[in-house]
């Protein structure tokens, strides 16, 4: 199963903190219904405490890709997938 990595979350938001406007987590190919804001501005909206973060009632999957959206202050979005295999 394909789990959101909590600590690429953590090292990118330590790295890249001053550039990043927003990062959301969310399932490629399912951004509709599972989708959420874990940084804004410089502030955390959802603890990245652990392994893994719980996103729209989902830790992982087996057919989508956990996938990080990160979007900067030039107005650059990238989107990276954001996963371990558990």
């Amino acid at each position: 199963m394909k789990m959101y990595d909590a600590k690429k979350v953590r090292r990118l938001i330590t790295s890249d903190c001053g550039k990043i406007k927003k990062i959301t987590l969310g399932m490629s190919g399912d951004f509709g219904c599972t989708t959420e804001e874990v940084y804004r501005n410089g502030r955390l909206l959802v603890p990245l405490d652990g392994d893994t973060v719980t996103i729209g009632d989902h830790e992982g999957s087996e057919w989508a890709t956990p996938t990080m959206v990160i979007e900067y202050y030039d107005d650059r979005t990238v989107y990276e997938p954001c996963f371990f295999v558990a």
